[in-house]
């Protein structure tokens, strides 16, 4: 199994576009707390994008593809291209790059080594939910202006 060191530079990139991604799209949920995994899928094309269903994506236009690509996206793009070139949904938690098929277990793509004392997993879920939080509340708001002003 491949090894992948990544350095501080690629770490912020990849934080960064995921970072983005969540801004750009509410649709977007990078995490899946049953795996406490972060979360992406390829098309069958093998392009990146960020994870907004359960299930198959069914339609391609609404799939909030990443705007760039960062080393880290297109190192596992080019292990997908053997492992599964059909695309589908990689899960990375803060040492494993990883998918499951319908017919195995879970198939490891790559064994990840982040910068000492980043837990990329956590600073990702804590920005997505502190993202919904702030949606959360700024909808509370105008529903409770929109209420009182038909008073």
């Amino acid at each position: 199994m491949k090894h992948l060191r990544i350095s501080n530079s690629e770490t912020e990139d990849f934080v960064d576009c995921v970072k983005d991604a969540i801004t750009e799209n509410r649709i977007v949920k990078p995490y899946n707390e049953l795996k406490d995994a972060l979360i992406f899928s390829f098309d069958a094309e093998l392009n990146a994008f960020s994870n907004f269903s359960k299930g198959w994506h069914k339609e391609r236009r609404r799939r909030p593809y990443f705007e760039r690509g960062t080393t880290l996206i297109e190192e596992l793009e080019a292990m997908m291209i053997t492992a599964r070139p059909s695309g589908g949904r990689v899960f990375i938690d803060n040492d494993y790059a990883y998918f499951f098929d319908r017919d195995s277990d879970r198939t490891n793509l790559c064994s990840l080594e982040w910068p000492n004392g980043r837990n990329v997993v956590d600073e990702i879920h804590s920005y997505w939910f502190e993202q919904r939080r702030s949606a959360s509340r700024s909808s509370f708001t105008v529903a409770k202006v929109f209420r009182v002003g038909q008073r």
